[in-house]
């Protein structure tokens, strides 16, 4: 059953979300300045300025939505220039995450 815990569900976005989708992600994997694999997914520093806190939250709004078997953080340090996202899953995930969020390629 491993493989139904992070079934994906593209359907669930129009596709002007999916396009949109696809922009956000581009724009993270550019703006990530770091990256770490944790226990159960991945943690990334991003440059404050871009993508937006707004842009973060659209992106994260979608996924939800499209992939339901994935968690998310995002934290804003007082006075730091950068954002941390930390996204996690099922063990299955963890490829996929990496795949969809810190591959750059």
């Amino acid at each position: 059953m491993i493989a139904a815990e992070v079934a994906c569900s593209p359907d669930a976005l129009a596709p002007h979300e999916q396009r949109r989708e696809r922009a956000l992600l581009e724009l993270l994997k550019a703006s990530t300045v770091d990256e770490a694999e944790t226990a159960d997914g991945y943690a990334l520093r991003i440059a404050g300025r871009a993508p937006t806190l707004a842009q973060l939250g659209d992106l994260i709004a979608l996924e939800r939505r499209c992939c339901p078997f994935l968690g998310f953080d995002l934290r804003c340090p007082p006075e730091a220039d950068e954002i941390a996202l930390r996204i996690w899953g099922p063990p299955a995930a963890k490829p996929f995450i990496r795949a969809t969020f810190v591959d750059r390629g």
